[in-house]
């Protein structure tokens, strides 16, 4: 089978430079599908960027003016770059499924297919219908609440959202059930085996996220003043439009000197790399659509700490396989990582239930239920 991936952002190497949990889906997901069929992957460029070349089998083909990565706004790059992948799909010949992978792409992917008369497949990490301007102001939000209303108003053949929490919104959202099929985000578990990190002497705490104000990074930051243990060390990995906010906010609560901001990391080696150096992951995000990172941080033997949203009490089969915490709630979340710093026994069992549950994510499983998924 021949499949065209649709996808805002895509890394440029072997080495999987990725800026968030869609990007990681698309890539690895490609990487699998691609050992037994032909995988096309369109997506914006940027200067510097190759306009076509491989990544292993997959064939990346770069379109559209210069587009630099944003998390909010952007609102004219990402129109011009939606035209581009249309006017790139509708070129292809032979292709037997279109799948687009976010809201820039959904529009482009489902008229694109429909032109070229293969499948229209999208994959949904989650639905923010009626709650866009709350999330990404006035603008960008009734941009996006158009194009979402716009997506889920299409005849797909096929909508996969990545957990049972973006199915039943979508349900809710005039999606048929016929047409949904959860598959799961994936890792791929012997990249976390292999590599050997010393872990770091002091008690250390990673995160790794987009740094914008729904990941709620600052909550995080308010457990560490509320503990106040100078023997502890948080490490926040990635980039975002708030990156600033924070780094004022741990000044503000005058723990600027417990706090590592390490920015975005070329390579997932890097970023498996300062999981592994940490004793805890914390995710205490208001929105996800799966938590690919909390899946990662089990493969690398690290617990886990999330916040109590629908998603990642999946992910954690409702805090069997990691500590859950109530949203925004620092005092707990607090009381969650001294119980992991002072109790052995309990970051033992975590860890060894982590683990486990990390081989339930094996992207080769996971590639076989994606086709599974589009043949029906």
């Amino acid at each position: 089978m021949n499949f065209i991936f649709v996808t805002e952002y895509f890394p440029t190497s072997e080495k999987g430079e990725i800026s968030g949990g869609v990007e990681a889906r698309c890539f690895y997901l490609a990487k699998e599908l691609s050992k037994k069929h032909q995988v096309k992957v369109i997506t914006s460029w940027k200067k510097g960027q190759h306009r076509k070349h491989n990544i292993g089998k997959v064939v990346v083909e770069r379109v559209g003016p210069n587009h630099e990565y944003s998390n909010k706004g952007s609102i004219f790059s990402r129109l011009f770059f939606g035209i581009s992948a249309y006017k790139k799909i509708k070129q292809e010949r032979g292709f037997n499924f279109v799948d687009g992978f976010n809201f820039t792409t959904y529009i482009p992917a489902y008229f694109g297919a429909r032109k070229i008369r293969a499948k229209a497949v999208a994959t949904y990490h989650e639905t923010w219908v009626g709650t866009w301007i709350k999330n990404k102001g006035l603008l960008t939000g009734l941009v996006g609440e158009i194009l979402e209303r716009t997506a889920l108003g299409l005849k797909w053949d096929q909508v996969i959202p990545v957990s049972n929490f973006t199915r039943n919104k979508l349900k809710c959202n005039g999606i048929p059930e016929r047409k949904i099929t959860v598959v799961y985000n994936g890792v791929i578990t012997d990249d976390f085996k292999k590599m050997k990190v010393k872990k770091e002497e002091k008690f250390r705490i990673v995160s790794v996220s987009r740094l914008v104000k729904t990941k709620r990074i600052q909550i995080l930051l308010k457990a560490l003043q509320h503990l106040k243990d100078k023997s502890m060390k948080c490490v926040l990995v990635g980039e975002g439009d708030d990156r600033e906010y924070m780094k004022k906010e741990a000044i503000r609560l005058g723990i600027n000197d417990l706090v590592e901001f390490k920015g975005f990391l070329k390579t997932k080696e890097e970023v498996i790399k300062e999981i592994k150096k940490s004793h805890v992951f914390c995710l205490p995000s208001a929105v996800e659509g799966f938590g690919i990172a909390v899946i990662e941080a089990m493969a690398s033997g690290v617990p886990v700490i999330c916040s109590d949203i629908a998603p990642l009490k999946e992910v954690t089969k409702n805090g069997e396989y990691g500590l859950i915490f109530k949203l925004d709630d620092y005092k707990e979340l607090a009381e969650k990582i001294k119980l992991l710093k002072e109790n052995k026994n309990k970051y033992s069992e975590l860890k060894r239930k982590g683990l486990k549950r990390a081989n339930d994510f094996e992207w080769e499983k996971i590639a076989q239920e994606y086709l599974k998924a589009v043949k029906n």
